[in-house]
């Protein structure tokens, strides 16, 4: 009897705290709204059709690669170049590696060649 009386009672709180709640619960994206999705699509169809870069027109600069490690070791001086460990004749991202200096590194690219400083950035 103890516990029919208390299953009751929870059932009664139950039933109040339901009753007291606002109205149905609602989501905080609505699962049919495809408006950011036909964005995105209207977006990527807009790029698509965006004129062709002009022949002859000079091309954008690019950034250097970040350098982000020097090691000069008897084994051989190795370098860190976005991530990449590169030997001395390597080469990652159109960067061909030629020299290791104590605080830079000697590349080709294109036919030029490039010195890269040691980042002073702080890798996340």
């Amino acid at each position: 009897m103890k516990r029919l009386l208390a299953l009751s009672g929870l059932l009664a709180a139950t039933a109040i705290a339901a009753a007291e709640t606002p109205g149905p619960r609602r989501l905080r994206h609505d699962p049919f709204d495809w408006s950011a999705l036909t964005q995105a699509i209207e977006k990527k169809d807009a790029e698509a059709k965006a004129p062709a870069a002009v022949p002859g027109a000079p091309a954008p600069e690019q950034r250097a690669p970040r350098l982000r490690a020097v090691m000069l070791a008897p084994s051989g001086p190795r370098v860190d170049l976005e991530g990449a460990i590169l030997m001395v004749g390597e080469s990652a991202g159109g960067y061909r590696l030629l020299e290791v200096r104590e605080h830079s590194a000697v590349f080709s690219r294109n036919g030029a060649t490039v010195e890269i400083e040691l980042s002073r950035e702080k890798t996340p």
